[in-house]
């Protein structure tokens, strides 16, 4: 069960997404992806893992709910709390800031991690380690060195090292 906001309760979060899109778009989903495979299913989601039938399955005990008490805090925060029911108990936890959000202090070393993780199968680390440090030295070096790093085309013959929903 989650409780949020009105936006983000009104999505179609259908357990089983007919699209990437859609998919994308509901919670439910969503976090039948991340029970079932991981978070790296979500970053980014890819159409290899519509209708993954344990996340469908997941996604289809999710109910997603307006609370007022998450209407209150939206819009300075897009707040959520899942309580999970299970044999061993019922749990609860709340998110008052989702990681992106302003306020959340998120770290350099994150988002080049995070830039790795959507560049990965894209281009080499080798480059994304450039590009990275092209975007640092902006002050000093200005636009020109980042500018030619991103005319670069990308190759077509990179494979990702990702985990797919079968390995």
């Amino acid at each position: 069960h989650v409780e949020t906001f009105d936006q983000a309760a009104g999505l179609d979060n259908l357990a089983n997404p007919p699209t990437l899109e859609s998919a994308q778009y509901s919670v439910p989903y969503c976090l039948g992806l991340a029970a079932t495979l991981g978070e790296h299913a979500l970053m980014p989601m890819s159409e290899e893992y519509l209708h993954h039938a344990p996340a469908v399955g997941f996604a289809g005990r999710v109910r997603v709910e307006a609370t007022l008490e998450m209407n209150a805090k939206f819009p300075e925060r897009a707040a959520a709390r899942v309580n999970l029911e299970t044999v061993k108990g019922n749990f609860s936890a709340e998110l008052v800031c989702p990681w992106g959000d302003a306020g959340t202090g998120i770290s350099r070393g994150d988002l080049i991690e995070k830039f790795h993780l959507l560049a990965e199968g894209v281009m080499p680390a080798t480059h994304v380690d450039a590009i990275a440090a092209a975007v640092d030295n902006l002050k000093d070096e200005g636009i020109r060195p980042l500018a030619d790093l991103l005319r670069i085309p990308l190759e077509t013959n990179i494979h990702s090292s990702r985990r797919t929903v079968n390995g």
